[in-house]
């Protein structure tokens, strides 16, 4: 360990934050894609998927299709499970509560990952 302190440092930074996720204190994944990305607020993880993941009926804010004007796409998402991309746009946009239009990426491959969605 003397002559590889960025070894030790690695092993330390994973195994704090392996701890910190396994607590609930953030979202960390021990993967290639996400290795590097630490969501400090795993809250903000769950509200981005739950933009696109819920009951629509129930949960009607922030989207119903007349606000968003693509009301075949949201029929096809609740109906179909279908999700086009232009639909993503508007749910994970700023709507003035939360933005997540700089998360796509991030939100889209946990959904992957945790099988909520498909690519």
């Amino acid at each position: 360990a003397r002559g590889r302190p960025g070894a030790v440092l690695r092993l330390f930074k994973r195994a704090l934050l392996t701890l910190l996720h396994s607590l609930g204190a953030v979202l960390w994944l021990d993967e290639p894609w996400l290795r590097d990305t630490v969501v400090l607020d795993p809250q903000f993880a769950i509200d981005g998927i739950s933009r696109v993941i819920r009951n629509f009926e129930v949960h009607r804010k922030p989207v119903t299709a007349s606000r968003v004007g693509r009301s075949s796409e949201v029929a096809q998402l609740k109906h179909s499970a279908r999700l086009s991309p232009a639909l993503l746009d508007e749910l994970w946009g700023d709507d003035g509560e939360c933005d997540f239009s700089q998360s796509h990426q991030l939100l889209l491959g946990l959904m992957v990952r945790f099988g909520l969605a498909l690519p």
